[in-house]
């Protein structure tokens, strides 16, 4: 059982250490890029952003990893990191070739939106380390609100006209709020749980 474990903890290490890898060469790869842009001006457009779509998606998937070596959360940092890999790579075709079919650019948003909110909540898991029920009472608000911003997000790529009524984007921009208060405190709680 310990092998398997000890097996699991190696696996997830060097997952991280890959992302981790790509995100710092992918950075300096865009910071090369653009200083050679400015004192030349003549690389495309498209290879910085190639490069810092690589670094920031890489930054998610890091995220994602961070919680690869908690058992219970594994499957989902799985996921997150296999949907981080898609969503980065419909973003790099859509940079170079653009939209293949209409329905691409929705999904590449759709899934990014994704990607970025599993990210985020794999963040939480990770610096939420009280079981204390006030603790586990705000991580599931927090996780909640951030389930609710990108279903709500999600579904304004998919309406052709964006909602005249304002009540819509005033109760989004309520549950953002909620989600970075949640964001701030639920770390700070399970922090203090865990003195007491």
């Amino acid at each position: 059982m310990s092998h398997v474990k000890n097996k699991t903890s190696v696996t997830s290490l060097n997952i991280k250490k890959y992302i981790f890898f790509t995100l710092i060469i992918s950075l300096v790869i865009s910071a090369l890029l653009a200083i050679l842009m400015f004192i030349f001006d003549k690389l495309y457009i498209q290879v910085i952003l190639t490069t810092l779509s690589i670094g920031g998606y890489s930054f998610l998937g890091l995220c994602c990893a961070s919680i690869l070596t908690k058992q219970k959360y594994q499957y989902f940092s799985l996921l997150g990191i296999v949907i981080t890999i898609f969503s980065l790579l419909m973003v790099l075709c859509t940079i170079w070739w653009g939209p293949i079919i209409d329905f691409f650019a929705q999904a590449t948003i759709t899934l990014s939106i994704v990607a970025f909110s599993m990210a985020h909540m794999s963040l939480l898991f990770l610096l939420t380390e009280s079981s204390h029920k006030l603790t586990q009472l705000s991580l599931f608000s927090t996780i909640s609100c951030i389930a609710i911003v990108a279903g709500m997000l999600i579904s304004l790529v998919y309406i052709h006209m964006f909602p005249s009524n304002d009540i819509y984007y005033r109760i989004l921009f309520s549950i953002i709020t909620l989600d970075i208060l949640g964001t701030i405190v639920t770390p700070i709680l399970s922090k203090c749980m865990k003195k007491t």
